[in-house]
C-alpha cells in the first residue's frame, strides 16, 4: 500500500503547561527524577501529563512459590515450566526474577520455564535478606526499597514457613545453582 499524506490538524497548546525559555528537557527530566525519589508522583512539565514511579512487592504468594520451586528444582535439577494460562494464575510469579530469585528461559507465550537462582535458593534457606519491594518507571527499574525482609517476614504470616519447608523436602545439603 503507497503511503498516504497526512493533513495535519492544528494543535491547540493551550492545554499544555508554561515553561520558562530556559527549561530544558534535561531540566524537565530532573524535576520528574526529583519528584519520584521523594516518593511522589508529578505532573510532567513539558506535556502535564501525570508521571509516578510504581512499586512491585516480593508478595507472601510468590515467595511460596519459590519454595516449592527450590523444592522441585531440588528433585529434578532441571528446569521448571509455568503455565501462564487462566490468565492472573500465575502474573506475578515473573516478578522474582526483579530480585534475581529466578531465571527464566525463552519460551512459547503458553508457559514460562524457569529455576531458582543460588541467591534464590539462599533467599529461601533464610541465608540472605531482599528488598520488600523494586521501583519502576516506564517499565525500567529504578531502584529497590531500603526496607529489607527475610524470607519469614517476605510471608507475612500468610504461609507457615516451617510447613512449605517440610512439604518441598528442602535437605541441609547445598544446592548449586545458576549464579
Amino acid at each position: 500500500m503507497p503511503r498516504q499524506k497526512i493533513k495535519m490538524v492544528e494543535v491547540d497548546l493551550s492545554g499544555f503547561p508554561e515553561c520558562p525559555e530556559e527549561h530544558t528537557l534535561r531540566d524537565a527530566q530532573q524535576d520528574v527524577a526529583d519528584s519520584m525519589e521523594m516518593g511522589e508522583g508529578c505532573d510532567c512539565p513539558l506535556c502535564g501529563r501525570a508521571v509516578k514511579a510504581y512499586h512491585r512487592k516480593l508478595a507472601p504468594v510468590i515467595v511460596a512459590r519459590l519454595i516449592v520451586l527450590v523444592g522441585r528444582y531440588i528433585e529434578s535439577k532441571g528446569w521448571e515450566s509455568i503455565p501462564t494460562e487462566p490468565p492472573g494464575k500465575n502474573a506475578q510469579f515473573d516478578n522474582l526474577k526483579y530480585w534475581d530469585f529466578i531465571t527464566i528461559a525463552e519460551t512459547a507465550e503458553e508457559e514460562m520455564v524457569v529455576k531458582p537462582t543460588k541467591k534464590g535458593y539462599d533467599f529461601v534457606r533464610g541465608k540472605l535478606n531482599a528488598p520488600s519491594h523494586i521501583f519502576f518507571f516506564n517499565n525500567k527499574q529504578i531502584g529497590v526499597s531500603e526496607n529489607q525482609v527475610g524470607i519469614r517476614e517476605a510471608l507475612e504470616g500468610k504461609f507457615d514457613y516451617d510447613e512449605l519447608m517440610k512439604a518441598v523436602q528442602i535437605p541441609k545439603r547445598k544446592l548449586k545453582a545458576k549464579e
